[in-house]
């Protein structure tokens, strides 16, 4: 197969390239990997985090093929790219694309969205201030209500929810306790579930996975090369009736109605 138009000769291990699958990212002239880098993780967004375990895994992910990184100035309010930016030190710039979004920013709903021309602007200047660069391959208006795929492939399966619980949304995160419970019970690792049900779905030209540590990376990546073993599909079969029990698998809306009854106050 022919090599990537971002494969760099003494930077990349050219067999690991190889292996990895190519998709034209929509009509942009980019050929991405099957799978991205996500790099909320590369912040206090999710908890704990090591920066020289984000580096090494931006190094591992790169030269075995991973050839586009996602972050935003709202991952850790600012410190994802931060520490992206110093990830990305010595890596040839040729070697990955980049995206980061615009249009969700501060903690505060009030002010977390801010669309101005000008807000804009100075958004993706602070950006590359951060991550170090002259430009960035890609960049997504970060939409309120806007759900990664990746994310909630398996019915919402993922370490985050909605910003505020209701009844509906309480019935998802009960049923994903349920399945996160189950999977701890037997030992299988549920986000190698996810990434394979995501896998298995028709139209993304790449799959957008969170990884800030080498070995997520890798059991991403055995997922992706191998598939499941005999004891995780049987889990994956166990996780899907389980997650049959959703009466609603989306919070779509929940995040919009809830900006805008903060926006406008109480309804006389």
């Amino acid at each position: 197969m022919d090599l990537p138009e971002t494969f760099v000769p003494g930077f990349h291990d050219e067999n690991e390239v190889r292996k990895m699958k190519y998709n034209p990212l929509g009509f942009t002239g980019m050929n991405v990997s099957q799978i991205a880098l996500g790099t909320g993780g590369f912040s206090y967004l999710y908890g704990e985090f090591d920066i020289e375990e984000c580096k090494r895994t931006v190094h591992d992910a790169l030269r075995k093929g991973i050839n586009i990184i996602d972050t935003a100035p709202f991952y850790g309010h600012g410190v994802s790219e931060e520490v992206l930016g110093k990830c990305l030190e010595g890596i040839p710039r040729k070697a990955y694309y980049l995206n980061t979004k615009v249009g969700r920013y501060d903690k505060d709903i009030k002010i977390q969205f801010n669309f101005t021309a000008e807000k804009t602007r100075q958004s993706v200047d602070t950006s590359l201030r951060r991550l170090g660069v002259d430009y960035v391959d890609i960049i997504q208006a970060k939409k309120i209500g806007i759900i990664c795929a990746a994310a909630n492939a398996m019915g919402l399966l993922s370490s985050f929810g909605p910003p505020d619980w209701n009844p509906a949304t309480q019935h998802i995160r009960d049923i994903c306790t349920e399945a996160r419970e189950y999977c701890k019970k037997i030992g299988v690792e549920l986000g190698k579930l996810a990434v394979y049900h995501t896998l298995q779905q028709k139209g993304p030209d790449t799959v957008l996975i969170g990884m800030n540590k080498r070995n997520v990376l890798e059991y991403n990546l055995d997922v992706l090369y191998n598939g499941l073993t005999q004891k995780e599909h049987e889990a994956y079969t166990e996780v899907m009736k389980i997650l049959n029990k959703l009466k609603q698998r989306h919070w779509e809306n929940i995040e919009v109605t809830n900006y805008w009854k903060t926006i406008r106050g109480p309804q006389s």
